[in-house]
């Protein structure tokens, strides 16, 4: 997952349009500030303080613990599924992943009518994080047959984010790195309008 996520993020970048600020191999500077913080700083980490410093080993580390390990991606038994919302939380911000993730469960339950007197809407809705209720019904969707409509609900959750972003015509590559993670063959929603 890490080679394909910087495969995409590239390196450095300070772009006035991204609210990520400076970034380097998908590392935003506040991501590596709290990261330094909550490590013991520089003289413990051995990890750079400016972001523009970084090496790809060190970036992988800090994006394995910031995204991947700190929100327990490990717990989605699903590869693609993980794979899509761990870029999710490099390339958004955390709150935003959260309602990605939880208005396409959301979506695929009401679609598929699935909601009934076991599978009632979920309730836990952690601050940045997808709660473990949320990581269940994830698995869950997938054991019974709707990774497909989950992946579609959530290019389209994710999509239609991007799209409402006062800068979203600074950044080209946008789309076709969401639609990446779209399940081959599955049309964008809404692609007959």
């Amino acid at each position: 997952m890490l080679d394909e996520i910087l495969s995409l993020e590239g390196g450095f970048s300070d772009n006035l349009y991204d609210s990520g600020g400076a970034t380097n191999y998908g590392v935003t500077q506040r991501t590596l500030d709290g990261w330094q913080a909550k490590n013991g700083g520089l003289n413990v980490t051995g990890i750079p303080e400016n972001v523009r410093d970084l090496t790809v080993g060190q970036a992988r580390k800090l994006l394995q613990d910031t995204s991947y390990d700190d929100y327990q991606l490990n717990r989605i038994k699903d590869y693609d599924v993980a794979r899509h919302i761990f870029d999710m939380f490099i390339n958004t911000k955390p709150g935003s992943v959260r309602d990605f993730v939880y208005g396409a469960i959301d979506d695929v339950m009401r679609r598929q009518s699935l909601y009934d007197e076991h599978h009632a809407p979920l309730t836990d809705l952690p601050s940045k994080r997808v709660g473990p209720q949320g990581i269940e019904r994830i698995n869950w969707l997938v054991d019974h047959g709707f990774k497909t409509a989950l992946q579609d609900a959530l290019v389209d959750r994710r999509r239609a984010y991007a799209e409402k972003q006062p800068n979203y015509g600074k950044f080209p590559g946008l789309l076709p790195r969401i639609e990446r993670f779209r399940p081959p063959n599955h049309p964008p929603e809404g692609w007959y309008d």
